[in-house]
């Protein structure tokens, strides 16, 4: 008699936890890896951002010729920073002379404009 009473009553303590809504406090997503990550946090207010842990640092001036070299400009007559960008006059494939703006942190191409 105690077997089965103490039987039953775990299977409606089961059942009453089974069925009790559960408590959110917020949920989490993001990526991270080696070099840091993002992701965003919610706690039923408004959503954050978070920042990547590391601080990303803007390209040496090797470092950007190295890149656009990789893109066939060669002969680089001007290499400055201005800001976030640096500001390079090359000389592309087919010969022509450009400038271009160059994202100081990703080496991307922002802008490019023929000069001679």
């Amino acid at each position: 008699m105690l077997k089965k009473t103490l039987i039953a009553a775990s299977a409606l303590t089961m059942v009453t936890l089974a069925t009790a809504p559960a408590k959110a406090d917020g949920f989490y997503f993001g990526f991270y890896g080696n070099g840091g990550g993002f992701g965003i946090h919610s706690d039923h207010r408004k959503p954050r951002y978070v920042q990547p842990r590391t601080v990303h640092r803007a390209m040496t001036r090797n470092q950007i010729r190295r890149h656009l070299r990789q893109r066939g400009f060669r002969d680089f007559r001007k290499i400055r920073r201005r800001g976030g960008d640096y500001i390079v006059v090359a000389e592309a494939r087919r010969g022509q002379l450009v400038r271009l703006r160059v994202n100081a942190y990703t080496g991307r191409i922002e802008r490019r404009k023929r000069v001679g």
